[in-house]
């Protein structure tokens, strides 16, 4: 499976973009899609991976937020979440620029949304194995 990129480098830049041809109504021209980059199968597994475990961490931290009053406690929080991110993102050999491009992509591309919901649902069905999703068995 092989899923075009528009060449964009950063989020904001694939935002803006975009936003640009959403509002003028403009097309890609096949052409430049054609030179685009191309994303495998096998990497978009490895930002599911990584998704899943972000989304965890994420959810634990959301749950243990709610249950702190103190403001000490949530600065602890967040920056427990911030190193529990970025362990993630080693740990699936990922940069948080590669991560968010990923996100982009799979937010604005159908054919990488239909193939990153498959790969999740095919995750989803294996056999539950904490360090490949969160990186570490560690809790």
């Amino acid at each position: 499976m092989h899923v075009r990129l528009r060449g964009a480098r950063s989020p904001s830049a694939v935002f803006v973009a975009v936003l640009a041809l959403a509002g003028s109504g403009a097309t890609p021209l096949s052409g430049q899609q054609e030179a685009s980059p191309t994303v495998e199968e096998a990497e978009l597994v490895r930002f599911a991976r990584a998704h899943l475990a972000v989304a965890a961490a994420r959810d634990a931290y959301h749950a243990r937020l709610a249950r702190s009053h103190e403001d000490n406690e949530r600065e602890r929080l967040r920056a427990e979440l911030t190193e529990t991110l970025a362990g993630i993102l080693d740990a699936h050999e990922m940069s948080r620029e590669e991560f968010d491009r990923f996100t982009v992509l799979v937010s604005t591309n159908a054919e990488a949304r239909a193939s990153f919901e498959r790969i999740l649902a095919d995750l989803a069905a294996a056999p539950r194995d904490t360090t490949s999703v969160s990186g570490s068995s560690r809790r």
